[in-house]
């Protein structure tokens, strides 16, 4: 080994003569390891030039998953306010048009599309289920129709708050 040579010479098992274990110079621990947990030098992460940290999305749903989510939500209120023998109100309007909004926010980007169509056809399902589920009514083109004509301001407030939240979202993006 050579006098200015400021390298450690290792035995054959990889450890320094003295028996204590190194690391070579350039490798960095894994990021699980707990020495290292929390750290970043600048407080920028590698791709982030701007060196603040961006608060990342925890949450996010599929374009399925939000159509779900509508559905769920606006079947359960619809539901309700059937029970109560009002038909679908102002209880649907809200039901289908904040759960449109809260999808509108949680979905991927690339599934924005599915939200603004999706307020129309979820209401039309669940005028459909609402009708088979009455014990009066009896499955009909005219009392369809008559449902979803009384639902059409619905439909387009629900997709109106669609539309203005997926524009947002792709606006805020640029």
């Amino acid at each position: 080994m050579a006098v200015g040579d400021s390298r450690v010479a290792k035995s054959g098992s990889g450890r320094a003569p003295d028996g204590s274990v190194r690391q070579r110079s350039g490798t960095r621990p894994p990021p699980w390891d707990p020495r290292v947990a929390g750290q970043r030098g600048s407080g920028a992460s590698r791709g982030d030039p701007s060196g603040q940290l961006q608060p990342a999305r925890r949450f996010t749903l599929t374009g399925l998953g939000a159509v779900a989510f509508v559905f769920v939500i606006t079947l359960a209120l619809a539901s309700l306010e059937s029970l109560l023998g009002i038909g679908l109100r102002i209880a649907t309007l809200v039901a289908l048009s904040g759960s449109t909004l809260l999808a509108g926010l949680w979905v991927r980007r690339s599934d924005l599309g599915t939200i603004v169509v999706a307020p129309p056809l979820v209401f039309a399902l669940v005028a459909a289920l609402e009708i088979m589920l009455a014990p009066t009514l009896s499955f009909t083109p005219t009392v369809f129709a008559a449902i979803l004509v009384r639902g059409f301001p619905t439909m387009i407030i629900a997709t109106a708050i669609a539309v203005m939240v997926c524009g947002y979202r792709i606006v805020r993006h640029r």
